[in-house]
């Protein structure tokens, strides 16, 4: 959105034309969003501390784009009147500290009453509300969003970010997001942690492995195996 604005900008196109926002088809869509004309903002964040999923680390921002071990995650607003949101962690215990992640769950009159099954009866959330699956945490009064809990990997206990790894892999290897997927997944064994990358036919792949091997620090959790497919 950043670069958007600043491109188009020369065409009148103000930095408030843009509201990121939350919203979800079983609340109706729309649960956290600025009110118009108020500029957007981003917090940059140590990227080691987003992909554990526990408590962000935020950093001061420095001009220009933010360095490799660190990422810029953007607000999405607060959440909108009438809805009750609540982050909350693995035992379902609410967390009230800023910056730190759990599982957002919605409570409110344009909440769905359920799923429909494929009997046509509705299946309720229940009492604590609509557990979203998606993971984020409150700063300033509002919500930023950074992951869904299917797309988590854990390892002695501790949760870790897929895309979080995937975007690292997509820096190293030189590739688009949309062409790198990272994978909990058993190729050899039951434990591996995959990294896929797309590349064109007329690519070399040995600098992307040896740009991938010489980048082992940068992860969390190092990555297992490597597969380059064309």
């Amino acid at each position: 959105a950043a670069g958007f604005t600043e491109r188009f900008a020369s065409c009148g196109l103000p930095p408030t034309a843009f509201s990121p926002c939350y919203g979800l088809a079983e609340a109706t869509l729309v649960v956290s969003m600025k009110s118009p004309g108020v500029t957007w903002r981003s917090i940059r964040v140590e990227r080691s501390s987003l992909a554990t999923l526990d408590r962000v680390h935020q950093v001061e921002p420095a001009p220009g784009p933010p360095m490799p071990h660190q990422v810029d995650v953007v607000a999405l607003g607060p959440v909108v009147d009438g809805l009750d949101l609540a982050v909350v962690d693995e035992s379902g215990e609410v967390v009230d500290e800023p910056l730190v992640c759990g599982e957002i769950v919605l409570t409110g009159p344009s909440v769905a009453a359920g799923y429909v099954d494929g009997g046509g009866a509705v299946q309720p959330f229940g009492e604590a509300g609509l557990r979203t699956g998606d993971l984020g945490f409150v700063e300033g009064g509002e919500l930023f969003v950074v992951e869904r809990l299917k797309d988590i990997v854990i390892r002695n206990g501790q949760n870790y970010s897929v895309h979080v790894f995937e975007q690292t892999l997509a820096r190293q290897a030189g590739a688009r997001i949309e062409d790198v997927v990272v994978l909990d997944a058993d190729v050899d064994r039951a434990d591996e942690l995959v990294g896929i990358v797309a590349v064109r036919d007329d690519v070399d792949t040995e600098p992307i492995a040896a740009a991938v091997r010489a980048g082992r620090e940068e992860y969390e959790l190092p990555l297992d195996v490597l597969v380059v497919v064309r």
